[in-house]
C-alpha cells in the first residue's frame, strides 16, 4: 500500500540564522552551502539555494519577514509505471512567484554506501500562484539511477522515494523544505 507524508517547514532556528548571516554579508556563499548541508539539507539543494540568493537580496530584508507557502507531492503510486516511463510524476504548488529547486531521492536504508541517493532533479519556476506538474526524469548513471530503482523493486518489491525542495521568492529570504515520501 502506498503512503504519502508531506512536511512543510519554514525558516526557523539555526537555518534562519545561517541565512540571515549570509544576507548580512557575515559569511560566504560556500560557508552558507556547507552549513545548510550540515543542518541536513542535501549538498546539491544547499548549493542551489546559495546560488539563488543574490547579494542584492540583502536589500529585500527591509521588506520585513515575508513567508510563502509551497508544497510538493509525488503523484505516481505504481512503481512499474515509474520504471516504464523513466521518471516520477510530481505536483508542485505555490502561492506566489517563486522558484523551487527539487531533488528526488531513492531511499535505500539497507545500502551502506548510498542509503539516500539523488536520482533526479528539476527546477519549478512559478510566474505567480498556481500548480505545476512534471515528470522528473530519473538519472541513468549508477549508483544514482533508474537501474537502482529497478534493483529495489527486484530485491524488495518496492522502492521508497523522497522529494526535497528548496524555494526562494523575490523579496524574501524565506527557506522552505518540502518533503514527500512514497513507498
Amino acid at each position: 500500500m502506498c503512503t504519502a507524508k508531506k512536511l512543510v517547514f519554514s525558516a526557523v532556528g539555526h537555518q534562519q540564522e545561517v541565512i540571515s548571516a549570509y544576507l548580512d554579508g557575515r559569511m560566504s556563499r560556500r560557508t552558507l552551502a556547507r552549513r545548510l548541508a550540515a543542518a541536513g539539507i542535501s549538498l546539491g539543494a544547499a548549493t542551489a539555494y546559495a546560488h539563488l540568493l543574490k547579494p542584492a537580496a540583502a536589500g529585500a530584508r527591509a521588506l520585513g519577514d515575508q513567508h510563502f507557502d509551497a508544497s510538493v507531492e509525488i503523484l505516481d503510486d505504481d512503481l512499474d509505471r515509474v520504471i516504464d516511463r523513466g521518471g516520477l510524476k510530481v505536483r508542485a504548488t505555490a502561492d506566489r512567484e517563486l522558484t523551487l529547486y527539487t531533488e528526488v531521492y531513492l531511499l535505500r536504508p539497507d545500502h551502506s554506501q548510498y542509503p539516500r541517493a539523488v536520482v533526479g532533479t528539476y527546477t519549478f519556476d512559478f510566474s505567480g500562484a498556481g500548480t505545476l506538474k512534471q515528470r522528473i526524469a530519473l538519472a541513468h548513471n549508477p549508483p544514482y539511477s533508474l537501474k537502482a530503482v529497478k534493483k529495489e523493486r527486484h530485491n524488495y518489491r518496492r522502492a521508497r522515494f523522497q522529494v526535497v525542495s528548496v524555494g526562494t521568492a523575490a523579496g524574501t529570504s524565506t527557506f522552505t523544505d518540502i518533503e514527500t515520501v512514497k513507498t
